[in-house]
This record gives structure tokens, sequence and C-alpha cells, in this order.
């Protein structure tokens, strides 16, 4: 039976922590470890990850100062003995069959990584299940790493490790995983739940999450060192739309930072792909509003820019 760790970076998550560490002890898969890493909290989540640890002997915790989910999940994975590895944000949860799911789908080939679907809720109430395709992969709709299980000789292998960006170090993560092996296999159900709540999106006028440019430009730059941008110029494209152009804006608009976004997310966006508006995947994957939104990127149109920007989320 193939071991799988699951690694959880825990920061200020007293509120849930409880609940999704019971959901990775009730898993129905037998030969699991659980690492909990508390990265610097300075609530009682330490002492809830310890209160486990005493209480099964597949629970491990570590602790670091704070450093960020990244070098969390480094951390983690430094003390993972397993053959696989999958991870989970401190305030989801899973269904009980979700490593089981993840199991069975690498039985056929032993792939380097297997990918899943999840279910959203927001502030407790369900919205939708998303389901992973193979394009959908391919043009990072999803890049959480949540939603992924590795396999760990391939990990070291290829030496890929987590950025300490405050945001986008799941995008550059999986993205790199992405450029080096596209044969995921996929489950067959959404096992993974994730929870959306009032509060969770950056409030604040904090410019570390600009660091989702370098955490991109980082990816993008993997790609060209290792001769695969060419061949994924269309997909990674459409990641740097739909990551900086649409997300990125619309989360410094939450932020309070959406005048230096206006001027810097566009002229990152246009330094790297100056026909980014001829994107295949626009057509497939946009709504109307994004759409919108994107044409008035395109024609310089301030207005339609921040309209789309300040309708947060």
């Amino acid at each position: 039976m193939k071991k799988v760790s699951i690694v959880v970076p825990v920061y200020n998550s007293s509120s849930y922590l409880e609940a999704a560490v019971q959901s990775l002890v009730n898993q129905s898969y037998g030969n699991c470890e659980i690492i909990l890493v508390n990265d610097g909290s300075t609530d009682d989540s330490l002492e809830i990850m310890k209160s486990f640890e005493e209480r099964y002997d597949n629970i491990i915790c570590a602790t670091q100062s704070n450093q960020g989910a990244g070098a969390a999940r480094n951390l983690g994975i430094a003390l993972s003995t397993g053959e696989y590895v999958t991870f989970m944000d401190s305030d989801d949860e899973v269904t009980e069959n979700f490593v089981k799911s993840y199991i069975e789908a690498i039985k056929p080939n032993e792939p380097y990584v297997v990918a899943g679907g999840y279910a959203i809720s927001f502030n407790g109430k369900p919205l939708k299940e998303k389901r992973i395709t193979k394009e959908r992969l391919a043009i990072m709709k999803a890049p959480a790493v949540c939603f992924r299980m590795f396999n760990m000789a391939w990990l070291k292998k290829n030496n890929l490790n987590f950025g300490t960006y405050k945001i986008g170090e799941d995008l550059n993560f999986s993205g790199k995983a992405q450029l080096l092996y596209t044969d995921y296999s996929l489950t067959s159900r959404p096992e993974y739940h994730y929870f959306v709540r009032s509060g969770s999106l950056i409030g604040t006028a904090d410019y570390s999450q600009f660091d989702l440019l370098s955490a991109v430009a980082d990816l993008e730059n993997f790609a060209k060192e290792r001769d695969l941008f060419e061949q994924n110029k269309a997909q990674l494209e459409y990641m740097v739309i739909t990551h900086v152009l649409m997300a990125g804006m619309k989360r410094a608009a939450e932020g309070k930072l959406l005048e230096t976004a206006l001027c810097v997310i566009p002229e990152f966006v246009e330094k790297t792909h100056q026909d980014w508006y001829k994107n295949p995947y626009i057509e497939e994957y946009a709504d109307e509003e994004e759409k919108a939104y994107l044409m008035a990127v395109y024609n310089g149109d301030e207005a339609g820019m921040r309209k789309y920007a300040e309708n947060h989320w």
C-alpha cells in the first residue's frame, strides 16, 4: 500500500483547523501521514495541532517563524516520508475518500502527478463543483496544489519547490510541474472542499500581492530555460491573462491598490505578450464580463477596466 503524505501549512487558523484536520484523520485510505506546519501563528493553532499529534500516531507537527505558505510547504515536503505528497489548506476540508480517489487514479500507469476536482463554498453556501480536464490543466485554470498529488521521487529529481511569494506560489509550482509532465491522471470525483470566506481576500494595501508578477515571470523563464516556452506559449499566455490581467486586477482593487495595478499590470502583460488579445482560449473560456473587460484593456479604456476590477469577485 503506497504511503501518502498530506502537508498542511497553518497560520492563525484556529477557527477552522480542528474540522480541517479531522477530515484528514477520517480518510478511508489506510496509509497516510499528516504533516502540520505551523507558520508562526499567533492564535492557538499550535495548541490545536499538538492536541492532534498527541492523539494520532500518523500526525507530525513542525513549526517555523512566519515565512508564508510556500516555505511551510517546503518544510512539510522535507519531512515527508510518503511515496506521494498532496496538500490541504488549513481552513478547507476533504471528503473521506480524498486520498483514496487519488490512489485509485494512479493504478494504471504510475503517473507522476494526479489531479482532482473540487467543490467551492462561499461563506458556507455551496456554489459549484469543478471538474478538471486535461485542457483546463494545460491553461492552469485551477493551479492550486491542493487539487494535485505528486510523486515524491519525481519532485526531488526535478528539484521542484515553492517560492516565497505571498501570492502566486501555487501557480508557479503547479505551472512548472505541468510544463515538465503533461500526462496527468485524473480523479473521477471532486473530493476537496474549498471554502471562500468573507475577509479571506487581501483587504489592505499590501504590495506583496504584486509578488504574483514575479511568480509568473519566474515560471515563464523556467519554460524558456528548458526550451518549453514556444510549444506552450498559448497556454502560458492565457494563464497570464487569467491570473494576472483578470484576477490580479480584481485582487488589487480588493486591496485598495487599483491605481497602482492600472499602471503596472497591463504594462507587465504587454511587455511579454504583445498580442495577448489574439489568444485562442479567450473565446472558449472567458465569459461575457471578462471579454468586455479584456476589450477595455485592449482599448486603454480605464473606466471599463475599473468597472470590472471594482466588482470584487
